[in-house]
């Protein structure tokens, strides 16, 4: 008995040292694991060091063969309002660079900015018409590879101005341009459909897809100031303090462009046409003209989509676009009760079809003016008819001004509301 019992006391004591055992050597090995990994603050950069950078803006240089960078950089102290700040400072900078690339231009704002630039807040980048007329591929390239880079900065054209001029507008009512800009710029995708959202992404994808051309975003400078007589007067790098805004900018249209090369502008009705035939409108306004009441109506549009039917036969190449749409009446010019024998439910349908189409064509037209398939309809035809695109797609650029398109719309009208007609 008492043997059996030391036995049983024995084999107890080496299983609890046989677990002791283990989890010191578990334990060992995290710490072995963990230690090359807490390496401390060797890399890290003080944000006090830091320049931010809320938008980029790309033209030519001064000489042959260089090129000009303008940035906004914004002040984290005039943001917040620093301590013993009596004045309200203006809370961003506009600096310009230039260099031979942009990777040197880059580096030379070393001479102008204490504070290292850093891109992880840029919101976008900005070609100027000129020089996004002679290509933007190195740039966006270079954009491509940095790391800090998103490719969710938004691409956006200054049509008949430089960048650096587009970045002297500010808004009223938001502090920082960048943020100004990109709310105007949502807005009027989202409610007008006057604009689009184009990424860095969309057109590097766009650029590297067969059957498609790349777009941007158009923004125009707008001046407010009465005495201001010429675009280049307009300077507020100097000005600690801005009292009136004297630039701002209206952002709506799209870019076209031809491989890298900028060839040309949509303006807002070509715009909608574009979103149109894409099936990019989430809502916006139509107002009619019903000649058959001599009245007038406003349509919302709450609901959109289309799709692009390619269509071969005997080698030639017809396109059928479907676009089905749901809308509200939102406003009408007669007395509620007034036209309830008329078939005016019918009559509103009939006119908001026939507005969708013209600026349909509008958009095809100018598209097809401009020689740029920005809709993909050559990449329909490689998604359905890859065989037929293989023989065709060589002669694509004399095909699509030539390509014929029949638009097919229909409108459903909901909830037209507690009133009679």
């Amino acid at each position: 008995m008492v043997v059996e019992a030391q036995l049983r006391f024995g084999w107890r004591y080496l299983n609890i040292q046989g677990k002791r055992w283990w989890k010191i050597a578990v334990v060992s090995l995290l710490v072995l694991v963990l230690i090359p990994l807490c390496g401390g603050c060797w890399s890290r950069r003080e944000i006090q060091d830091l320049a931010f950078v809320t938008a980029l803006g790309v033209d030519k240089g001064p000489e042959e063969g260089t090129l000009k960078l303008t940035v906004h950089i914004a002040k984290p102290f005039a943001i917040a309002g620093g301590e013993g700040r009596k004045e309200a400072e203006k809370p961003f900078l506009v600096a310009s660079s230039t260099g031979s690339t942009a990777l040197e231009a880059t580096r030379n704002f070393v001479k102008k900015t204490p504070g290292r630039l850093d891109w992880t807040h840029n919101r976008f980048v900005l070609f100027g018409e000129s020089f996004a007329k002679e290509g933007i591929i190195d740039t966006l390239s270079m954009l491509g590879r940095d790391t800090q880079m998103r490719r969710s900065t938004l691409v956006i054209v200054a049509y008949n101005s430089t960048a650096e001029e587009l970045l002297q507008a500010e808004f009223e009512l938001e502090r920082i341009p960048a943020s100004g800009a990109e709310a105007i710029l949502t807005a009027s995708q989202q409610r007008l459909a006057t604009s689009v959202v184009c990424t860095v992404n969309d057109f590097m994808q766009a650029l590297q897809t067969e059957g498609i051309q790349p777009i941007g975003t158009r923004a125009q400078v707008v001046p407010l100031a009465p005495a201001r007589e010429e675009p280049g007067e307009t300077h507020i790098e100097g000005e600690l303090q801005r009292k009136e805004v004297d630039l701002t900018a209206e952002i709506a249209g799209i870019a076209v462009f031809n491989g890298d090369r900028l060839v040309g502008f949509m303006e807002d009705r070509e715009t909608r046409g574009y979103n149109w035939i894409s099936g990019q409108v989430q809502n916006t306004i139509m107002s009619l003209d019903l000649p058959q009441l001599d009245k007038k109506a406003a349509v919302e549009v709450i609901r959109a989509k289309s799709s692009i039917i390619p269509q071969i036969e005997s080698g030639s190449v017809t396109f059928k676009v479907k676009i089905d749409v749901q809308a509200i009446i939102q406003e009408t010019s007669w007395v509620p009760g007034s036209l309830a024998g008329e078939n005016v439910i019918s009559i509103i349908e009939q006119q908001a079809s026939a507005l969708i189409k013209e600026e349909a064509e509008s958009a095809l037209a100018k598209a097809q003016e401009l020689n740029a398939d920005v809709f993909g309809f050559g990449r329909e035809i490689y998604r359905r008819h890859p065989r037929e695109w293989a023989g065709i797609k060589e002669q694509w650029e004399e095909l699509f001004p030539l390509l014929n398109v029949q638009f097919e719309v229909t409108i459903k009208l909901k909830n037209p509301g507690m009133t009679r007609f």
